[in-house]
């Protein structure tokens, strides 16, 4: 992804996106995820924000930024320093730690 392309996500979501997720992106190790681009990131978030999918009182600090190609979606923690990640079962919609760092759930994929 190009800087642009993560400025607009931020716009669009109203976030502000963690440094390591910002490098990983620009640096292209997102590429081989699902549904990790740009536009999918925020037509996810917002559908989840909308309730689109059954979820309730969507945290504004969790963003949808790739899939696992069954349903369930990888979600960044803004909340936690270090950049949580969590995974959105879709038949449950609870949410399980996968990670305390994004860095680490990365290099783990």
């Amino acid at each position: 992804m190009r800087s642009v392309d993560l400025d607009g996500i931020e716009q669009a979501l109203g976030i502000k996106l963690p440094v390591a997720y910002r490098a990983a992106a620009t640096e292209g190790r997102l590429e081989g995820l699902l549904n990790s681009d740009a536009g999918s990131v925020v037509a996810i978030t917002h559908a989840f924000r909308n309730g689109d999918f059954g979820d309730r009182d969507w945290p504004a600090t969790l963003f949808a930024f790739a899939d696992d190609g069954a349903g369930n979606h990888f979600c960044i923690d803004l909340s936690s320093p270090r950049s949580r990640v969590v995974c959105r079962d879709h038949e449950t919609l609870e949410l399980t730690k996968e990670s305390d760092d994004f860095d680490a759930w990365l290099n783990s994929q």
